[in-house]
């Protein structure tokens, strides 16, 4: 009942519909699944799941310019 109360003001499907947002996670995952998928999923390719776990992180620092930062940060790790 508390997350129902805390989070009133967001669920307002009638007025997300209208405006014809989405309102479920499906569009989301299935934007997500896309392109990771299709890179994991080349011919000949074979992952650890260490390295498969990365394939996001690196499609999403590419577009927003954030390389360096993302460098930076697996060194000090």
């Amino acid at each position: 009942m508390g997350y129902f109360t805390r989070n009133a003001d967001h669920m307002r499907c009638r007025d997300y519909r209208e405006q014809r947002l989405f309102i479920g996670s499906g569009v989301v995952k299935a934007a997500c699944r896309h392109p990771v998928g299709s890179r994991l999923k080349q011919s000949c390719m074979e992952w650890t799941v260490h390295g498969a776990n990365n394939i996001p992180a690196l499609s999403s620092v590419v577009p927003s310019g954030r390389m360096d930062d993302y460098w930076e940060q697996r060194a000090t790790a």
